[in-house]
């Protein structure tokens, strides 16, 4: 898959999922049980999509590549 094709098929705007994260631990910890030890909430930093986001950046690269 070429990065035009994938760019429809990607979030919008990429804020951090909490969700994601708990399910990449999950898998992660099958490999090593301290992964669970691990606080996700304390990964997550949402501050630079935001800036990008109400910069208007994430719009201007959505309009001009056809993204979701």
């Amino acid at each position: 898959m070429t990065a035009i094709q994938y760019l429809p098929t990607v979030e919008r705007k990429p804020y951090p999922s909490l969700e994601a994260m708990r399910n990449i631990q999950r898998l992660m910890a099958l490999h090593n049980p301290k992964v669970t030890g691990v606080r996700i909430e304390e990964l997550i930093e949402p501050r630079f999509v935001r800036k990008l986001d109400e910069s208007g950046f994430i719009e201007k690269v959505t309009a001009a590549y056809g993204g979701k």
